[in-house]
Protein backbone atom coordinates (compact mmCIF):
# COMPACT_ATOMS: atom_id res chain seq x y z
CA UNK A 1 0.00 0.00 0.00
CA UNK A 2 1.29 3.38 -1.47
CA UNK A 3 1.59 6.43 0.89
CA UNK A 4 -0.86 9.35 0.70
CA UNK A 5 0.73 12.55 -0.67
CA UNK A 6 0.83 14.89 2.22
CA UNK A 7 0.20 18.23 0.45
CA UNK A 8 -2.21 15.73 -1.93
CA UNK A 9 -0.81 16.28 -5.70
CA UNK A 10 -2.00 14.85 -8.09
CA UNK A 11 -0.77 11.11 -8.51
CA UNK A 12 -0.12 8.73 -11.73
CA UNK A 13 -3.03 9.35 -14.38
CA UNK A 14 -4.18 12.29 -12.94
CA UNK A 15 -6.04 10.15 -9.91
CA UNK A 16 -5.91 11.76 -6.20
CA UNK A 17 -4.67 9.45 -4.03
CA UNK A 18 -6.76 11.18 -1.17
CA UNK A 19 -10.39 11.43 -3.05
CA UNK A 20 -9.40 7.79 -3.95
CA UNK A 21 -8.78 6.45 -0.63
CA UNK A 22 -11.86 8.12 1.22
CA UNK A 23 -13.82 7.05 -2.03
CA UNK A 24 -12.68 3.72 -1.42
CA UNK A 25 -14.23 3.69 2.65
CA UNK A 26 -17.52 4.91 1.69
CA UNK A 27 -18.08 2.00 -0.76
CA UNK A 28 -16.89 -0.43 1.85
CA UNK A 29 -19.88 1.61 4.28
CA UNK A 30 -22.13 0.64 1.75
CA UNK A 31 -21.44 -2.76 1.62
CA UNK A 32 -21.24 -2.99 5.32
CA UNK A 33 -25.00 -1.58 4.89
CA UNK A 34 -26.16 -3.90 2.29
CA UNK A 35 -24.31 -7.04 3.60
CA UNK A 36 -25.38 -6.82 7.19
CA UNK A 37 -29.29 -6.35 6.99
CA UNK A 38 -30.18 -9.83 8.02
CA UNK A 39 -28.41 -8.64 11.39
CA UNK A 40 -30.21 -5.71 11.93
CA UNK A 41 -31.92 -6.77 15.28
CA UNK A 42 -28.66 -6.84 16.95
CA UNK A 43 -28.80 -3.65 18.78
CA UNK A 44 -24.94 -2.54 18.09
CA UNK A 45 -25.05 -3.84 14.14
CA UNK A 46 -28.19 -1.44 13.69
CA UNK A 47 -26.23 1.28 15.49
CA UNK A 48 -23.62 1.21 12.88
CA UNK A 49 -26.00 0.95 9.85
CA UNK A 50 -27.54 3.88 11.40
CA UNK A 51 -24.87 5.77 11.47
CA UNK A 52 -23.66 5.06 7.89
CA UNK A 53 -27.00 6.37 7.11
CA UNK A 54 -26.38 9.41 8.16
CA UNK A 55 -22.97 10.38 6.39
CA UNK A 56 -22.04 7.96 3.76
CA UNK A 57 -23.90 8.66 0.54
CA UNK A 58 -24.34 12.06 1.55
CA UNK A 59 -20.93 12.43 1.54
CA UNK A 60 -20.80 10.31 -1.69
CA UNK A 61 -23.15 12.53 -3.50
CA UNK A 62 -20.72 15.66 -1.82
CA UNK A 63 -17.96 14.51 -3.39
CA UNK A 64 -19.45 14.23 -6.99
CA UNK A 65 -20.44 17.60 -6.51
CA UNK A 66 -16.92 18.64 -5.74
CA UNK A 67 -15.50 17.19 -9.12
CA UNK A 68 -18.69 17.90 -11.47
CA UNK A 69 -17.12 20.51 -14.07
CA UNK A 70 -19.21 21.62 -17.60
CA UNK A 71 -17.95 19.70 -20.66
CA UNK A 72 -18.21 20.13 -24.26
CA UNK A 73 -21.48 18.81 -25.56
CA UNK A 74 -19.57 15.53 -26.96
CA UNK A 75 -18.17 14.51 -23.56
CA UNK A 76 -21.19 15.38 -22.25
CA UNK A 77 -23.43 13.00 -24.00
CA UNK A 78 -21.34 10.26 -24.09
CA UNK A 79 -21.13 10.37 -20.36
CA UNK A 80 -24.87 10.25 -19.74
CA UNK A 81 -24.63 7.37 -22.49
CA UNK A 82 -22.63 4.82 -20.65
CA UNK A 83 -24.53 5.93 -17.49
CA UNK A 84 -27.80 5.03 -18.82
CA UNK A 85 -26.72 2.47 -20.63
CA UNK A 86 -24.86 0.67 -17.60
CA UNK A 87 -28.25 1.44 -15.30
CA UNK A 88 -30.89 0.25 -17.90
CA UNK A 89 -28.79 -3.01 -18.26
CA UNK A 90 -28.33 -3.55 -14.70
CA UNK A 91 -32.27 -3.33 -13.77
CA UNK A 92 -33.06 -5.57 -16.99
CA UNK A 93 -31.25 -8.35 -15.99
CA UNK A 94 -32.87 -8.06 -12.35
CA UNK A 95 -36.55 -7.63 -13.73
CA UNK A 96 -35.72 -10.58 -15.91
CA UNK A 97 -34.01 -12.34 -13.07
CA UNK A 98 -37.23 -11.71 -10.78
CA UNK A 99 -39.46 -12.68 -13.84
CA UNK A 100 -38.22 -16.25 -14.49
CA UNK A 101 -37.06 -17.00 -10.92
CA UNK A 102 -39.79 -15.41 -8.88
CA UNK A 103 -42.43 -15.55 -11.17
CA UNK A 104 -42.35 -11.66 -10.73
CA UNK A 105 -42.25 -9.09 -13.99
CA UNK A 106 -42.79 -5.17 -13.22
CA UNK A 107 -41.27 -2.27 -15.79
CA UNK A 108 -41.88 -0.08 -12.68
CA UNK A 109 -39.69 -1.42 -10.45
CA UNK A 110 -37.36 -0.08 -12.90
CA UNK A 111 -37.27 3.34 -11.23
CA UNK A 112 -37.46 2.00 -7.75
CA UNK A 113 -35.01 3.64 -5.48
CA UNK A 114 -34.21 0.58 -3.38
CA UNK A 115 -33.02 -0.93 -6.67
CA UNK A 116 -29.09 -1.64 -7.16
CA UNK A 117 -27.13 1.68 -9.03
CA UNK A 118 -30.01 3.52 -7.83
CA UNK A 119 -27.32 6.04 -7.77
CA UNK A 120 -26.76 6.50 -11.31
CA UNK A 121 -29.69 8.06 -12.83
CA UNK A 122 -29.38 10.34 -9.58
CA UNK A 123 -26.24 11.66 -10.37
CA UNK A 124 -27.46 11.60 -14.22
CA UNK A 125 -29.96 14.35 -13.37
CA UNK A 126 -27.72 16.18 -11.42
CA UNK A 127 -25.08 16.22 -13.98
CA UNK A 128 -27.80 17.29 -16.75
CA UNK A 129 -28.66 19.97 -14.20
CA UNK A 130 -25.08 21.33 -13.88
CA UNK A 131 -24.55 21.18 -17.57
CA UNK A 132 -27.06 23.72 -18.56
CA UNK A 133 -27.20 25.46 -15.71
CA UNK A 134 -23.76 25.83 -14.40
CA UNK A 135 -23.39 29.51 -14.41
CA UNK A 136 -26.03 29.96 -12.12
CA UNK A 137 -25.06 27.28 -9.88
CA UNK A 138 -21.63 28.30 -9.06
CA UNK A 139 -22.33 31.90 -8.61
CA UNK A 140 -25.37 31.43 -6.34
CA UNK A 141 -24.55 27.66 -4.76
CA UNK A 142 -24.81 28.90 -1.52
CA UNK A 143 -28.20 30.16 -2.21
CA UNK A 144 -29.29 27.19 -3.71
CA UNK A 145 -28.39 24.82 -1.32
CA UNK A 146 -30.68 26.83 1.21
CA UNK A 147 -33.73 26.49 -0.91
CA UNK A 148 -33.22 23.02 -2.21
CA UNK A 149 -32.80 21.79 1.34
CA UNK A 150 -35.81 23.31 2.31
CA UNK A 151 -37.79 22.04 -0.78
CA UNK A 152 -36.67 18.88 0.74
CA UNK A 153 -38.18 19.44 3.86
CA UNK A 154 -41.48 20.41 2.31
CA UNK A 155 -41.51 17.51 -0.15
CA UNK A 156 -42.11 15.15 2.86
CA UNK A 157 -45.31 16.41 3.35
CA UNK A 158 -46.44 15.46 -0.07
CA UNK A 159 -47.85 11.63 0.04
CA UNK A 160 -45.54 10.54 -3.02
CA UNK A 161 -44.52 6.79 -3.69
CA UNK A 162 -41.19 6.29 -1.38
CA UNK A 163 -39.68 3.83 -3.58
CA UNK A 164 -39.27 6.26 -6.58
CA UNK A 165 -36.05 7.32 -7.45
CA UNK A 166 -37.75 10.94 -7.62
CA UNK A 167 -37.70 10.90 -4.15
CA UNK A 168 -33.93 10.58 -3.77
CA UNK A 169 -33.61 13.38 -6.54
CA UNK A 170 -34.91 16.03 -4.54
CA UNK A 171 -33.58 15.31 -1.44
CA UNK A 172 -29.83 14.55 -2.35
CA UNK A 173 -29.58 17.34 -4.28
CA UNK A 174 -28.71 19.63 -1.25
CA UNK A 175 -25.61 17.56 -0.86
CA UNK A 176 -24.67 17.59 -4.12
CA UNK A 177 -24.08 21.06 -4.11
CA UNK A 178 -22.52 21.54 -0.97
CA UNK A 179 -19.85 19.85 -2.70
CA UNK A 180 -19.94 22.38 -5.05
CA UNK A 181 -19.89 24.94 -2.44
CA UNK A 182 -16.81 22.44 -1.13
CA UNK A 183 -14.77 22.85 -4.29
CA UNK A 184 -15.58 26.89 -4.30
CA UNK A 185 -14.40 27.78 -0.62
CA UNK A 186 -11.74 24.79 -0.30
CA UNK A 187 -13.51 23.18 2.72
CA UNK A 188 -12.01 19.57 1.96
CA UNK A 189 -8.71 20.95 2.45
CA UNK A 190 -9.84 22.68 5.97
CA UNK A 191 -11.74 19.52 6.66
CA UNK A 192 -8.87 17.14 6.37
CA UNK A 193 -7.01 19.41 9.33
CA UNK A 194 -9.34 17.59 11.98
CA UNK A 195 -6.74 15.39 14.39
CA UNK A 196 -7.03 11.62 14.24
CA UNK A 197 -8.47 11.87 17.57
CA UNK A 198 -11.03 14.05 17.45
CA UNK A 199 -12.19 12.38 14.22
CA UNK A 200 -12.65 9.28 16.22
CA UNK A 201 -14.37 10.66 19.08
CA UNK A 202 -16.85 12.32 16.91
CA UNK A 203 -18.08 8.84 15.81
CA UNK A 204 -17.82 7.26 19.16
CA UNK A 205 -20.44 10.01 20.08
CA UNK A 206 -22.60 8.97 17.05
CA UNK A 207 -22.77 5.32 18.09
CA UNK A 208 -23.22 5.62 21.62
CA UNK A 209 -26.25 8.12 20.64
CA UNK A 210 -27.87 5.66 18.34
CA UNK A 211 -27.25 2.90 20.36
CA UNK A 212 -29.26 4.63 23.17
CA UNK A 213 -32.53 5.73 20.77
CA UNK A 214 -31.68 2.68 18.88
CA UNK A 215 -35.49 1.26 17.05
CA UNK A 216 -36.57 0.90 13.73
CA UNK A 217 -38.16 4.00 13.14
CA UNK A 218 -35.60 5.88 13.54
CA UNK A 219 -33.71 3.88 11.14
CA UNK A 220 -37.07 4.63 8.60
CA UNK A 221 -36.52 8.19 9.88
CA UNK A 222 -33.08 8.33 8.47
CA UNK A 223 -34.25 7.22 5.28
CA UNK A 224 -34.00 10.39 3.27
CA UNK A 225 -36.75 9.73 0.68
CA UNK A 226 -39.95 8.47 3.15
CA UNK A 227 -42.23 11.31 3.18
CA UNK A 228 -43.74 12.25 6.54
CA UNK A 229 -46.59 10.03 6.81
CA UNK A 230 -45.14 6.87 6.36
CA UNK A 231 -42.89 7.30 9.90
CA UNK A 232 -44.37 7.33 13.48
CA UNK A 233 -43.54 10.71 14.18
CA UNK A 234 -44.92 13.64 13.94
CA UNK A 235 -44.39 16.10 11.33
CA UNK A 236 -42.26 18.43 12.82
CA UNK A 237 -40.03 16.14 15.02
CA UNK A 238 -39.20 14.47 11.28
CA UNK A 239 -38.20 18.17 9.93
CA UNK A 240 -36.30 18.90 12.87
CA UNK A 241 -34.68 15.04 12.47
CA UNK A 242 -34.00 16.11 8.64
CA UNK A 243 -32.05 19.30 10.11
CA UNK A 244 -30.13 17.46 12.89
CA UNK A 245 -29.57 14.73 10.16
CA UNK A 246 -27.90 17.13 8.16
CA UNK A 247 -25.81 18.60 10.54
CA UNK A 248 -24.58 15.73 11.67
CA UNK A 249 -23.95 14.40 8.22
CA UNK A 250 -21.55 17.28 7.90
CA UNK A 251 -19.90 16.92 11.13
CA UNK A 252 -19.11 13.23 10.69
CA UNK A 253 -17.87 13.48 6.28
CA UNK A 254 -15.76 16.35 7.94
CA UNK A 255 -14.25 13.38 10.58
CA UNK A 256 -13.99 10.84 8.29
CA UNK A 257 -11.81 13.39 6.02
CA UNK A 258 -9.99 14.06 8.86
CA UNK A 259 -9.61 10.50 9.76
CA UNK A 260 -8.29 9.19 6.02
CA UNK A 261 -5.98 12.22 5.68
CA UNK A 262 -4.34 11.19 9.09
CA UNK A 263 -4.01 7.94 7.45
CA UNK A 264 -0.56 5.87 6.50
CA UNK A 265 -2.00 3.86 3.52
CA UNK A 266 -4.60 4.02 0.17
CA UNK A 267 -6.79 1.57 -0.87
Amino acid sequence: MNSIPRNNIVGIEGRDAFFDTLKSFLILFVVIDHSFGLFREDRIVMSVLQMNLIFTMPLFICVSGYFTHHSDSRKFFKAIANLFILFLVNHILRIAYGAFVNGEFSFERLWWSYFGLWFLPVMMTYRVIYQYFHKIIERGAVAIFVVSFVISLLWGFVNTNPMTIGQRIVNFFPYFTMGIIARQYGLFDKAKKIPLYCGCIFFVLAFATLYTVNNGEVRRLLWLELPYSCIDFSSSMQVVAKIVQLGASVVLGACLVGIVNNLKFSL
